[in-house]
């Protein structure tokens, strides 16, 4: 009961501000033309009234999304729907190496996990086993089509696939609630993955997203 009591709070406190999960080029768009010329002072300010409720009240306008007073979640959502936007990125990481786990397993040159680990983090092997335990014919055929060479391959392709896993998720949403998930994001991106995956199998995001989320209950 702790952990979705947790989860509600987390959810609370995004509808009450939701602007660290909106991604900078959002926020561009609804204040243009004046530019952003410093994201981390523009973020500061979010905690400030009312200047929060006016940007609120701005970007709702400029991009059409409802106000999320009116809108629920799953307590089982809450923490990945509440997520900021370097939080997304990092569950773009985690998904991606679920993802990858088989091919992952079988790399084994030292240079290309230093640079994995030292891009997604010491803890990044444990996403790898994680999706290990979640082997699905959709993934492996993925992977047998095409596998990294270089880290710099590698690195892109787990973020892309990534990606395409938490849209897959979030296509699966209430279309009004995902219309915010999707501001985690520069609007209107389309980011092919390794060998231009583009779209992951819907039961599969929904695996590898459950994982993280039950991760992101267990770590809150």
């Amino acid at each position: 009961m702790a952990r979705t009591t947790t989860s509600t709070g987390e959810w609370e406190r995004f509808q009450k501000n939701p602007l660290p999960g909106v991604h900078v080029a959002n926020l561009t768009r609804c204040l243009a033309p004046l530019r952003i010329q410093d994201e981390s002072r523009l973020r500061q300010a979010f905690g400030v009234e009312p200047f929060r409720s006016s940007l609120i009240d701005l970007l709702r306008q400029t991009l059409g999304v409802k106000p999320l007073a009116q809108l629920t979640v799953a307590p089982e959502e809450a923490g990945f729907v509440a997520l900021d936007v370097a939080g997304w990125e990092r569950a773009a990481g985690a998904c991606g190496l679920m993802f990858w786990s088989q091919a992952l397993a079988r790399e084994l040159r030292a240079p290309v996990l230093r640079s994995l680990e030292t891009y997604f983090g010491a803890s990044w092997w444990r996403w790898v086993e994680l999706g290990q335990d979640l082997a699905h014919d959709t993934a492996l055929a993925a992977q047998a089509r095409h596998r990294p060479d270089t880290a710099q391959e590698w690195i892109s392709g787990i973020c892309d696939v990534g990606f395409a896993v938490l849209d897959a998720k979030v296509s699966l949403l209430d279309e009004d609630l995902a219309a915010w998930v999707h501001l985690k994001r520069p609007l209107n991106s389309d980011v092919a993955g390794v060998d231009g995956i583009r779209h992951v199998d819907e039961k599969l995001a929904v695996a590898l997203v459950d994982v993280l989320n039950r991760h992101l209950r267990e770590s809150s």
